[in-house]
């Protein structure tokens, strides 16, 4: 009989993806998880929190300030030598602490890293990533082993860090994964763009798109719901379209479930792209996806089947493919389907998991 693995999951950010893969991996290993307790209480309900506590043993930690950050690392070196793992896996984040941790994690045990985002994104975000371009090297630097989502991302990393040490390639699991009573049926023409507005996001394509929709007297509801610098910047335009929903501010996981149930499809009209949350949890609720044939999209999207793919930043190709799906409820319901049976199948974190655990015994271990 096969040893159950011992696995410790770091998570400075991501709480609910670190969650939701840490209970797929509890089937068949000993999981020890960190959450950063403010992420965890903003994105991890406590229906999901008891499940995951029932089958994982969970350490919250506080990373605000030099002496929560002292506290965070003191845990995780004590839980963690005491709970002798055979992997840590890290979820990449570029702060001080997460450094420590991969130091720490690198000289003592086989250390994982996931990977979202090869490149930094452009955005607002870029700044950070510049800021603490030193932290990212030197955590990729002291690695074993690489989790990526997509085949892009896996080359967008090879092309960084170049080749040698293994990289696991999955899809990136569902999220906001509507619970019991809370499925919804979809209203008629409601369209949904979601998550946090950068310039990459495609706002702008998606408001010409719409506009073309109108001229072309197609019925349709757009929701923008979210954040970020491109709704002030387009703010005019949004508030002059009787068209489109605004729904501004963080979407906290209730909200956003029941806004994915009740889209007939979800928009992700990107310029670039690494993986896709915003993918996942469309998949998660059993919405399609009308998404930029760009990065890591390409990968998770499959024209006709989950969603359709169109050319980035062409409003008018955009337009056609929401009217499209706008109009024919036959195709609305075949790509609904292939995005649930995405969700069921190769979204599945329990899928991901298997994956994950022949590769840190057959790659990661064996071969360490």
């Amino acid at each position: 009989m096969t040893r159950r693995l011992r696995i410790v999951l770091f998570a400075p950010h991501f709480a609910e993806y670190a969650s939701r893969l840490a209970l797929g991996l509890a089937r068949d290993a000993e999981v020890l998880l960190f959450l950063d307790r403010r992420n965890a209480a903003q994105e991890c309900d406590a229906e999901l929190m008891a499940a995951v506590r029932a089958r994982v043993e969970v350490v919250e930690f506080g990373s605000i300030g030099r002496s929560e950050r002292a506290r965070a690392l003191l845990s995780v070196v004590v839980r963690t030598t005491a709970f002798a793992p055979d992997v840590f896996h890290i979820q990449e984040q570029v702060d001080r602490l997460t450094l420590w941790v991969a130091r720490f994690a690198a000289r003592f045990h086989r250390l994982c890293l996931t990977v979202h985002d090869p490149r930094p994104h452009t955005g607002s975000d870029s700044v950070y990533a510049a800021e603490n371009a030193a932290n990212r090297e030197i955590i990729r630097r002291v690695s074993h082993a690489f989790h990526v989502h997509g085949s892009f991302c896996r080359g967008e990393l090879t092309g960084v860090i170049g080749i040698g040490r293994p990289v696991l390639d999955t899809p990136h699991g569902v999220l906001l994964v509507p619970g019991p009573g809370e499925n919804v049926a979809p209203e008629p023409g409601r369209v949904l763009m979601f998550g946090r507005m950068e310039a990459y996001k495609g706002l702008e394509c998606l408001l010409d798109a719409a506009q073309i929709l109108a001229d072309r007297q197609v019925a349709f509801r757009l929701v923008l719901a979210g954040r970020g610098p491109e709704l002030s910047r387009l703010s005019g335009r949004i508030a002059g379209a009787r068209h489109i929903e605004l729904i501004e501010g963080f979407l906290e996981a209730p909200m956003a479930r029941r806004e994915i149930g009740r889209a007939c499809f979800v928009v992700a009209p990107y310029s670039n792209a690494t993986q896709s949350g915003v993918v996942s949890a469309s998949f998660g609720g059993g919405r399609p996806v009308v998404a930029s044939r760009v990065g890591g999209l390409a990968d998770a999207v499959i024209d006709g089947v989950n969603g359709l793919l169109v050319a980035p930043s062409d409003p008018v190709l955009l337009a056609n493919a929401l009217e499209a799906v706008l109009r024919d409820a036959a195709l609305r319901a075949r790509l609904a389907e292939g995005a649930a049976a995405s969700a069921r199948g190769a979204f599945d974190w329990e899928h991901i998991a298997a994956q994950m655990l022949v590769f840190h015994r057959e790659r990661l271990i064996r071969e360490g």
